[in-house]
């Protein structure tokens, strides 16, 4: 989950960070009904280019952690 307009974008743990920088770091993430989630993470630097323009391209923070988003409950 990239999202420029939001405070904090993620992206799993495990994904490939062949020339990612990448910092380590304690995030604590507030989550929907007053949670929280505490775990290890690394803070990377993301270049992110377009396919079809040459001069488009975008540097994003994000951070790598276990898993962006639980899963959706039905009541």
């Amino acid at each position: 989950m990239l999202d420029s307009g939001s405070n904090t974008s993620c992206v799993l743990k495990n994904v490939k960070k062949v020339g990612l920088s990448d910092t380590k770091t304690h995030l604590t993430m507030n989550l929907a009904g007053g949670n929280k989630k505490s775990e290890e993470s690394e803070l990377l630097i993301i270049s992110v280019v377009s396919t079809t323009e040459d001069h488009i391209q975008r540097s994003q923070r994000a951070y790598a952690i276990n898993k962006p988003c639980s899963p959706a409950r039905s009541f």
